[in-house]
């Protein structure tokens, strides 16, 4: 019998990450005459697995590890056992690095006029990352973020890159104005 086809054992292991919550989901194949329970289990650097003590005996197929990663510089393993009756299955090792895998939702974008002008504020996302209790910006994370923003009239594309703050656009009747951020990174 296929590794893949065991009642009950954990796998398509899937970590989801937006603004730094992170929910861990994976899909298991039940026996309705013993159903399964699941125990998370990750490790950073440590040798030893940790429990997921949230996700420990859960029914659930999925676990919000926000509270449990503390380092967003540390990649994370991940496992999921699955418990049914006497039978312990493990699924395989799921990598996990939040600092560079987890997605950032878009900024907030106040658009208001002004003679002859646009004034445009922008607004980070807020994280679910917490360091000594209080939570962080992506400014505390990143340290700096890079936005491409291109407005777009009847003359042409124009590329203005600058973060946050207030920006000022003098142009025509009909704008488009797009903004793409994402991390500076070293590489």
């Amino acid at each position: 019998q296929s590794r893949l086809t065991l009642p009950g054992l954990p796998y398509k292991l899937y970590m989801e990450s937006q603004n730094f919550q992170h929910v861990l989901s994976w899909q298991a194949e039940g026996d309705p005459a013993v159903p399964p329970s699941y125990n998370v289990l990750y490790r950073n650097r440590s040798p030893s697995w940790l429990s997921a003590q949230q996700c420990s005996g859960t029914a659930q197929l999925s676990c919000e590890l926000t509270e449990e990663f503390k380092d967003t510089f540390t990649v994370y393993a991940l496992l999921v056992q699955s418990v049914a009756g006497a039978q312990l299955l493990n699924s395989s090792v799921l990598y996990f690095d939040p600092f560079s895998q987890t997605y950032l939702g878009p900024p907030e974008v106040n658009i208001t006029s002004c003679q002859n002008c646009i004034n445009v504020t922008i607004k980070l996302p807020t994280t679910h990352f917490r360091k000594g209790g209080k939570l962080q910006s992506l400014i505390d994370i990143y340290e700096e973020l890079n936005y491409d923003i291109t407005l777009k009239s009847q003359d042409g594309e124009h590329k203005v890159g600058k973060f946050g703050g207030e920006l000022c656009f003098r142009g025509g009747h009909e704008m488009a104005l797009m903004i793409n951020w994402f991390p500076k990174t070293n590489t």
